[in-house]
Parts: C-alpha cells; structure tokens; sequence
C-alpha cells in the first residue's frame, strides 16, 4: 500500500511537469478506451471525467479536470481498472475487481495531515463487506460498519471497546452497547468511544 502512495506522489510530480507542454495533453472524451461499465462508473463518480484533461505515462493515464481551480486528479490503466483517485483532502485507493481493496486517507481539518483511515474488508463472521475507520490512525480500530446487502436493511454498526468489537444500539438518541447482559451508555469522545460514568 506504501508504494501505491509514492506512485501517487510521483505521479503529481511528473503530472505538473508534463502538464505544461501542450502537445502531451488529451482533451475531450478521454476515457472512451475504457469498458463501457467502467466508463460509466467513472463519470457517475466523478461528471468532470466527461470533459476533462489526460496525459499517457506507460500504462497509466492521468486525469484531471479542464478547470484549474478543481484540484483532482485521478491515476488510473484502462486495462487495469487499480484507481488513485486524489482530491484537495483525501486520497482514495480502489483495487481492480476487488470490492474488498479501498482505502482512504482523510485530512477532513484541511491542516494537511492525514487523520483519518478507512478501509473496505469482508467480515469473517457474516462473510459481508463491511468499512472499517481509525478516526486518529494510531493502529487501532474505532468503528466496524457492516453492510447487509439489502435494500432498506440498515447495517450493523460495531465500536471498540475493551479490545473487543461491542455492536452499537441506538435507543432514544444515545448510543448503548450491551456488556455481559448489561446495557452501557456510550458516547464518542474524540476519535474513540468511551463509557459514560
């Protein structure tokens, strides 16, 4: 994953070099090699993807929109649907055919440090694809949300607490965990979640 990072990296770099000689940039429909799928994923995520600015760099092509006041970039192989998708606050990794592979990094303070991880797993216990967030990335995970794969089932929320995952309740706007038998009030204080005295 360190790596996918510093090729992202890399890539701006050579991106704002490349990017000031005229001849090397695609304008226009630039995502038409892509599979029709693909290609409609992309521009339901991202609309500046229909009009934006590309550059080729081997395998690996390089998009950001034609507005310079957007500040995204999205690195990405038609043949080879690994993304790098980075914005003014965040960078997000999606690995191909692999819903299980995304992680993102957050700065939400805009201070440009990172805070906050997330990732995507796929749940030992149910076999469901779930997320998965270090709100203070010091090792340790926060919150589990698993979803339920069905529509208008809600999904299954899960906080640590005492090293072991406590499924969160909801019960009249408080938020409740039940330890051997016995509800706990809980309450979020800074990134993690704490019991209430």
């Amino acid at each position: 994953m360190k790596n996918k990072i510093l090729l992202a990296c890399i890539l701006i770099f050579m991106l704002s070099a490349s990017l000031t000689s005229a001849q090397e940039i695609f304008e226009g429909n630039v995502i038409q090699e892509f599979e029709p799928k693909s290609r409609e994923l992309m521009l339901q995520l991202e609309p500046w993807l229909k009009e934006a600015q590309a550059i080729q760099m081997g395998p690996y092509k390089i998009f950001r929109p034609k507005e310079n006041n957007n500040p995204k970039l999205w690195v990405t192989s038609p043949s080879n649907f690994e993304l790098i998708a980075i914005d003014e606050n965040s960078i997000s990794i999606m690995l191909k055919d692999n819903s299980h592979g995304g992680v993102l990094l957050s700065d939400g303070n805009e201070d440009g440090i990172f805070e906050q991880l997330s990732y995507e797993i796929l749940d030992p216990q149910s076999g469901k694809s779930g997320t998965v967030f270090d709100w203070d990335r010091d090792g340790e995970t926060d919150l589990k949300i698993i979803f339920s794969g069905e529509q208008n089932t809600p999904a299954d929320v899960s906080v640590r607490l005492l090293g072991q995952w406590q499924k969160l309740i909801r019960k009249d706007k408080k938020s409740w965990v039940s330890i051997n038998g016995e509800m706990k009030e809980i309450k979020k204080e800074g990134p993690k979640y704490i019991f209430v005295k």
